[in-house]
């Protein structure tokens, strides 16, 4: 997980995601997106089909999230750290 004592201010993005049937799929998104590498925060709203995240500019991050396999889609917009 990022260092959250990092001075750089946090870059965010929105990731739109689809396949959830519950509120436990989004609270087991943002687990995984929360514990993916240059992530600082993360939250996952179940009725919008959203993630938002605050990421380290300064870190590269993998296009592949570790998120467990479920019939989940996410589609990053361009710019974002996901489109890379």
């Amino acid at each position: 997980m990022a260092d959250k004592t990092n001075s750089k201010k946090a870059d965010k993005a929105s990731i739109h995601i689809t396949g959830m049937t519950c509120t436990t799929c989004a609270g087991t998104i943002k687990k995984g997106l929360s514990q993916t590498p240059g992530v600082e925060q993360a939250d996952v709203n179940f009725a919008s089909e959203k993630a938002s995240i605050e990421y380290d500019p300064t870190r590269s991050i993998s296009p592949k999230l570790r998120i467990p396999s479920r019939n989940w889609d996410m589609e990053s917009p361009p710019g974002s750290p996901y489109s890379r």
